[in-house]
């Protein structure tokens, strides 16, 4: 390109970085960087645009060394690279460093910051960032005027019960490990949550984890939260309270169920329920052995909530 005399446009450097990244070639990648001919004006950007690829190729120190030298020249990054970076940092377990990061978001880059973070703290079982997560974006939303008059995805309201449905999907798809923590974040959401009622959907996970860990004596308790909380007992209900019993081996208390418990009004249930129980046990070593997916059922939709982040 010199002989020919052509100018370095900035998308020769750009294309030039991406390239390295593609195949993991990093060190030239910040040699281009480094080329003198790169003006200053381009510069930042192009650094940005590194950033973003050391991390989501999981180079995360040689991205924040160089989120340093941003900072120092007084930029910053976008925010589709901020919340690249909190998205690894975060996945490493780094939870308050990613919080840091979200300090330079505002709007919706800052709620998908927060979003992000409860994700990961539910995984990684931190209540208390978790909790921290639900108030902060409690407030925000009712403080977001478009929020409360319900012009952005159905208010502030409909938001947040659909972020705690999301945390509790995720407590569901981690299973019997996060029972414990999914327990107490439903205690401490009620406690400390003002004005936040988890919602029926939450609860059906939740008694769903307790069916597959055979844990009926914590599922006794996520079916009192239905009453305490007055919601009606549907179907979907006594399908996860029937396979909790028969998980734990209470027949009785299942039969029970079918005949006592279950309203008329659901008719079908019980027979489907008896249909399920004969399809529920194989025989190893004449020990019955429970077998189910609730994920398979037609009813059972649960929610994508984690996204792909892309810089």
């Amino acid at each position: 390109m010199e002989q020919s005399e052509i100018n370095f446009a900035k998308e020769v450097f750009v294309a030039l970085l991406h390239a390295y990244a593609a195949y993991d070639e990093f060190e030239k990648a910040k040699q281009v960087v480094q080329d003198q001919r790169i003006p200053v004006k381009w510069l930042i950007e192009i650094k940005r645009m590194l950033v973003s690829s050391l991390a989501s190729h999981g180079k995360l120190s040689e991205a924040l060394v160089l989120l340093e030298e941003i900072k120092k020249a007084g930029q910053t990054l976008n925010p589709r690279a901020v919340l690249c970076l909190m998205d690894v940092l975060c996945s490493h377990g780094e939870l308050e460093r990613g919080l840091l990061l979200r300090t330079g978001l505002s709007g919706e880059d800052w709620v998908e910051g927060c979003e992000m973070v409860m994700q990961y703290s539910v995984q990684y079982k931190n209540l208390s960032s978790t909790i921290e997560m639900f108030k902060q974006l409690k407030d925000h939303f009712e403080s977001d005027d478009a929020f409360k008059r319900g012009i952005l995805f159905g208010g502030s309201r409909t938001r947040m019960y659909r972020l705690c449905a999301e945390a509790f999907y995720l407590i569901f798809k981690h299973g019997s490990t996060h029972l414990q923590f999914g327990l107490d974040l439903l205690d401490l959401i009620k406690k400390e949550v003002v004005g936040l009622v988890p919602s029926s959907e939450c609860l059906n996970y939740l008694l769903s984890v307790c069916a597959k860990s055979r844990d009926l004596n914590k599922a006794n308790l996520v079916w009192k939260e239905y009453a305490l909380a007055g919601y009606p007992y549907g179907e979907d209900c006594y399908w996860r309270m029937y396979h909790a019993l028969l998980a734990s081996g209470e027949h009785k208390s299942a039969d029970s169920l079918l005949v006592n418990k279950i309203p008329s009004s659901y008719s079908g249930l019980s027979s489907d329920l008896k249909h399920s129980y004969r399809h529920s046990y194989v025989k190893k070593n004449d020990v019955p052995v429970f077998e189910f997916e609730l994920a398979s059922y037609s009813w059972f939709a649960p929610l994508n909530s984690m996204k792909t982040r892309k810089a």
